[in-house]
């Protein structure tokens, strides 16, 4: 039986879980902040360079049962956290994040968490 290219466009849509712009702030040796737009879809956490999603992504974490997502007080930013893919005492893969609120942050952190 074929699906309906609506019906595949709307299950793709629907396993989207989190999206926004935040600030991500650059790893190894570029360690400024930049907007980029964040999606959270299907366990996975990706980011792309602003204005849009189209193309592919600049960066992608794959989310398992170490994951973990974090407020902190680093880096002089309000509202900044941190996502993880391995075990907080190892931590793996982390990005640090910053959003515009304190609600919109623990909201990112709920979501990865979920």
């Amino acid at each position: 039986m074929r699906v309906p290219p609506q019906v595949k466009a709307a299950a793709k849509v629907d396993s989207i879980r989190r999206e926004g712009v935040l600030c991500k702030r650059g790893d190894r040796w570029m360690k400024k902040w930049v907007e980029r737009r964040v999606l959270l879809q299907c366990g996975i956490v990706s980011y792309f360079k602003l204005p849009g999603t189209q193309g592919f992504p600049r960066g992608q974490m794959v989310l398992n049962p170490d994951s973990w997502a974090r407020e902190i007080d680093h880096f002089d930013r309000d509202f900044a956290f941190q996502i993880g893919s391995g075990l907080e005492e190892d931590l793996g893969v982390v990005w640090t994040l910053e959003a515009r609120s304190r609600d919109e942050a623990r909201s990112w952190i709920e979501s990865v968490r979920a």
